[in-house]
């Protein structure tokens, strides 16, 4: 028996397999109906007049129902879900900082926060903070 993950998985994939599918039909139907719409226009319109152009209406209403089913399979299953999942990410880690009050973002593996106490004293070698050395430098000289 598959384990719950691997069944959310197969779920999510089927899906999106659906979903994909759908929207090729409905592409699909699209550019199969509209040229039909404009070649019925054609012959039942006078040649040698001017006739409305009724074959927009539907064309450019369909157009946008099929734009509006590919931005909601986009934001499903595509790259915008990806940034979409980022962003929550995100502003959740923002959120518990600013509750909590400390950083719950996983470090950084180049982590230099270190770097800042030290500094290249005059004869080219690195030293630890600055004021640490000026400290015991004075404590030296008081002695």
């Amino acid at each position: 028996m598959p384990n719950d993950t691997d069944s959310q998985i197969r779920k999510y994939a089927e899906e999106k397999f659906k979903a994909r599918s759908d929207l090729r039909i409905h592409a699909l139907a699209f550019l199969i109906s509209n040229p039909m719409l404009v070649v019925m226009w054609g012959l039942t319109s006078n040649l040698h007049e001017r006739s409305f152009p009724w074959f927009w209406i539907p064309l450019i209403g369909w157009a946008v129902a099929l734009l509006g089913h590919y931005v909601y399979y986009s934001m499903k299953y595509g790259n915008s879900r990806d940034r979409r999942e980022q962003f929550i990410a995100r502003e959740i880690e923002r959120e518990r900082a600013r509750i909590y009050g400390t950083d719950y973002t996983e470090k950084s593996k180049n982590d230099f926060t270190e770097a800042h106490r030290l500094y290249l004293t005059e004869d080219g070698e690195l030293a630890g903070h600055l004021i640490d050395d000026k400290d015991d430098l004075y404590a030296e000289q008081r002695h």
